[in-house]
């Protein structure tokens, strides 16, 4: 599997229920194109734990996406950005909910380590 971390604020005046219902709407063409396999809830940012050691940044919500692999998470890439796609008209209203200053990490479940 292939997943990506949103990590973000909303913009002022942006209401997480307004933003989640885009996601969803969003989440659920790109899987009914076979371009995600799932999307987690939106949820708070535990910065207050010690654990949380990312003082660049301060984004409070975060959420993961799942894909097959990173040709499928590309190919969902490819087909956002195409301006004239159902996909980057959900894309757009979900993300002019979202501050400028939003972050995407992406990871394969690929081990790099033995388990402990």
């Amino acid at each position: 599997m292939f997943h990506m971390l949103s990590s973000f604020n909303l913009k002022d005046g942006a209401s997480q229920s307004q933003f989640d219902r885009a996601k969803q709407a969003l989440c659920a063409h790109l899987k009914d194109l076979d371009l995600l396999v799932s999307a987690g809830p939106i949820c708070q940012r535990a910065s207050s734990t010690p654990m949380d050691t990312d003082e660049t940044r301060a984004h409070t919500l975060l959420f993961v996406t799942t894909f097959k692999d990173q040709a499928q998470c590309d190919a969902a890439y490819d087909h956002i950005n195409q301006s004239s796609s159902k996909a980057a008209n959900l894309h757009w209203h979900m993300m002019k909910n979202v501050a400028n200053d939003a972050v995407f990490s992406c990871w394969s479940e690929t081990s790099v380590s033995e388990p402990n």
